[in-house]
């Protein structure tokens, strides 16, 4: 079940009160999650000189803003912190008496800007970790985020805890990425956006090589939660999912530049299941540097039609795509044995994820 916010945009800008990439905080002052109460939103050009740390103009004529979490915050539990420019985000229920709030981090890993631009690593449950993009999530007290807008208190009062959204990733050779190798036959100790078809590894140049973690996903940017059935019985997806890509290029990160990188298996297009914790890397729509995925209704329930767009690369304008999959196919169209399939397959293949085509539009000059 997902939740509407109303009275104030909670989820986006508001989020992002700070530049600072977030790393292990704890004993170090920073303040825990939800304790900040300046905006960085204003309703207008401030008359007054800026004081760190305080908001600025908030004389607001049609709406009234809190802030749920700031970039740099920590966990009270563990000290992680919430990391990157926040972008792609949602809310769903966890129970009837949790909310859930979840971001996606913007982050470039050693092509940011800061002086140490790469985020702590995000290590998975089999240890390997990955540097850049993270996905966060945010469990606030129900009762308390529904009387949120009707108060003084800071959001830290509600916040039951954070974590991330999932603990296993796939790639684009359907395998469970594991820690690198250069082999080029240990297919799961690669991500997509550094490796060629044949499993060949290509390193970074030494100016852009990670310091904190195996990989890094390259700027997740807009996201979409999709509900099962969202559409009614059998229609969409069959399982809750979060849509997501690395956008853009990478590639100044390589030797050979854009040549290596357009070598690559490409930046990924990611499927989150939710309900497991497990994200898969999805060929078929493509590893080209979206900005966005938005699935809408195909109206049959043995499809489903998602809209993508981004920069294809460095491409841009990029043409508008849409994704048609079809349902409980494996990747080459044939129908899958659900008793036989991995656990990779049959997920991607329930939600039409495994088996589908890219279509664009040309329009005649004439």
């Amino acid at each position: 079940m997902t939740i509407s916010i109303t009275k104030a945009v909670l989820l986006g800008s508001s989020i992002l009160m700070s530049s600072a990439f977030g790393a292990l905080a704890a004993g170090h002052g920073a303040k825990t999650i939800g304790q900040t109460t300046a905006l960085i939103a204003e309703a207008g050009l401030a008359d007054i000189a800026f004081k760190d740390g305080a908001s600025g103009n908030t004389n607001f004529p049609f709406a009234k803003f809190k802030p749920l979490a700031t970039v740099g915050e920590v966990d009270a539990e563990t000290g992680m912190a919430l990391t990157g420019y926040p972008d792609g985000n949602a809310a769903w229920l966890v129970n009837d008496d949790t909310v859930r709030v979840m971001y996606q981090s913007e982050s470039y890993a050693t092509m940011g800007s800061a002086p140490n631009p790469e985020t702590y690593p995000w290590v998975m449950e089999n240890g390997v970790s990955f540097t850049g993009s993270h996905m966060h999530t945010i469990d606030f007290d129900r009762a308390a985020f529904a009387d949120f807008m009707n108060n003084d208190s800071a959001a830290a009062d509600m916040v039951k805890g954070s974590g991330k959204l999932f603990h296993t990733v796939y790639n684009a050779f359907g395998q469970k990425v594991t820690k690198p190798s250069f082999d080029p036959s240990n297919l799961g100790a690669k991500w997509g956006n550094q490796t060629r078809p044949d499993g060949t590894l290509i390193p970074f140049t030494s100016k852009f090589q990670l310091t904190q973690a195996d990989f890094f996903f390259q700027s997740f940017c807009g996201g979409w939660y999709e509900q099962a059935n969202k559409y009614g019985a059998g229609m969409g997806f069959a399982d809750d999912i979060w849509l997501a890509a690395e956008e853009w290029n990478i590639g100044r990160m390589f030797p050979a530049g854009a040549a290596d990188a357009n070598a690559t298996m490409g930046l990924a297009s990611v499927a989150v299941d939710i309900a497991n914790g497990v994200a898969y890397t999805v060929p078929a729509l493509g590893q080209t540097g979206y900005e966005k995925m938005m699935p809408i209704n195909s109206g049959h329930k043995d499809y489903v039609v998602i809209v993508t767009s981004g920069y294809n690369h460095d491409q841009e304008p990029s043409p508008l795509k849409v994704y048609v999959g079809m349902k409980n196919r494996n990747a080459d169209g044939s129908v899958i044995d659900y008793a036989t399939a991995n656990d990779r397959d049959a997920f991607l293949a329930r939600n039409g994820l495994l088996f589908g085509k890219l279509y664009g539009m040309a329009v005649s000059t004439e």
